[in-house]
């Protein structure tokens, strides 16, 4: 659970603050709460009982949780040197009237994609960043931080030192097959995303900025932004990346 989680993040760190020398320390949390089969938790906050209501009752209850931790990280007599960064790997369908998807691993549109990426710490302004960046981009945020070099093998950028670079660039999604799915990819570029599921043959384009439900299919009305993503994907593929 979130509460053993932590606690156990908790003592970790209690044990690197106390040590006179304090190496450096690296401390990752996965919390899986908020995955189905969704449970009540005393004293946090109810929202109903629809799966929706379920879903963000784990949440607050983890946020909870996540939130002693980030108390204690902000108490630290080395709070100023520590960076941290919350995120997600995926959404949830629930119940997706738009594309009937219920939960996630089964498509590439926005509601299992689209998730929060949270970055604090040294040489980070307050603000609200809307160009889109990828969970691609956090291992070389983290070796900036700890005063590394960028790697030939990081293909993400550092959002902490390259964020001029975050509007100059393709954003890539892939989905393999799994008991639930068939492969897909997805392309983005700024307000436009393109689809392709690998054994349909079809493809649909998406203006996000217009149509962020993803219901209407562009790909007639704009073919040279079809083609180019189109391009941008098989590409790819040719490069070694194959979905």
């Amino acid at each position: 659970t979130a509460e053993r989680a932590i606690d156990i993040a908790l003592g970790r760190f209690a044990r690197w603050e106390a040590s006179p020398a304090a190496p450096p320390l690296f401390l990752w949390v996965h919390l899986y709460d908020p995955h189905a089969h969704w449970i009540r938790h005393a004293g946090i906050r109810s929202f109903g009982n629809e799966p929706a209501d379920l879903y963000d009752h784990e949440i607050a209850y983890s946020d909870h949780h996540v939130g002693r931790l980030l108390d204690r990280v902000r108490a630290s007599r080395h709070s100023g040197d520590i960076g941290v960064i919350i995120t997600s790997d995926h959404g949830e369908g629930l119940g997706d009237a738009d594309h009937g998807v219920w939960y996630h691993g089964q498509a590439l549109f926005d509601h299992q994609i689209r998730v929060p990426l949270l970055i604090a710490g040294p040489g980070v302004a307050p603000g609200v960043e809307s160009r889109p960046a990828g969970l691609i981009d956090i291992a070389p945020t983290l070796v900036g931080w700890f005063g590394g070099l960028p790697s030939p093998q990081h293909e993400g950028i550092d959002l902490v030192r390259r964020r001029d670079a975050l509007g100059d660039r393709l954003l890539f999604s892939e989905l393999l097959t799994g008991p639930n799915s068939e492969p897909m990819q997805a392309v983005i570029d700024g307000r436009w995303k393109l689809i392709r599921w690998s054994k349909q043959g079809r493809a649909r384009l998406y203006n996000l900025d217009a149509d962020p439900r993803e219901w209407r299919n562009r790909a007639r009305r704009d073919p040279d932004v079809f083609a180019r993503l189109s391009a941008a994907l098989s590409d790819l593929n040719e490069a070694g990346h194959p979905y």
